[in-house]
């Protein structure tokens, strides 16, 4: 499913480029689930102010915030809102991906997004959002999409 935000969605290699246009666009790697199943949408918010910023993270649909340094722009940082939703088509609950947004190459790795509850129920729709902030050099966002695993130590032997 193509949700037309500015976001694209990929299959499991590597998907460059959009079918909507976009200021910032996405190269998004997926692993571990099928491309039908994932839904990865970046809406750019362009410069906002502190104040902006601070509403926006705010918000009750925002699960997070990846903020910059004090200081890390001449001015304010682009941001974008990355969103990512996830549908369990199975019959046993899925353990919830991870996302992980790479850092450009001079700077500090960004820590991985992760999604609050613990499964995604067989049928629904398992979703994250978080407010990111994108470091002056940074024209595009390469994502990676994976997998994790519930572990049961309650069970174990």
């Amino acid at each position: 499913m193509l949700r037309c935000c500015h976001g694209l969605v990929v299959a499991t290699v590597v998907l460059v480029g959009s079918a909507c246009p976009s200021r910032t666009p996405v190269e998004l790697y997926v692993d571990g689930f099928a491309p039908e199943q994932v839904s990865f949408d970046v809406e750019d918010l362009g410069v906002p102010d502190d104040a902006a910023i601070k509403a926006v993270a705010g918000r009750a649909d925002v699960d997070g915030t990846m903020l910059l340094p004090a200081g890390s722009c001449d001015g304010a940082c682009r941001a974008v809102l990355v969103s990512v939703f996830v549908t369990n088509k199975g019959k046993q609950p899925e353990a919830p991906p991870v996302v992980r947004l790479e850092a450009p190459p001079t700077r500090a790795r960004r820590l991985p997004i992760a999604f609050t509850a613990p499964a995604i129920d067989p049928g629904r729709i398992g979703r994250v959002r978080w407010l990111v902030q994108l470091w002056p050099e940074e024209q595009r966002l390469t994502a990676t999409l994976s997998s994790s695993v519930v572990i049961d130590v309650a069970g174990a032997p």
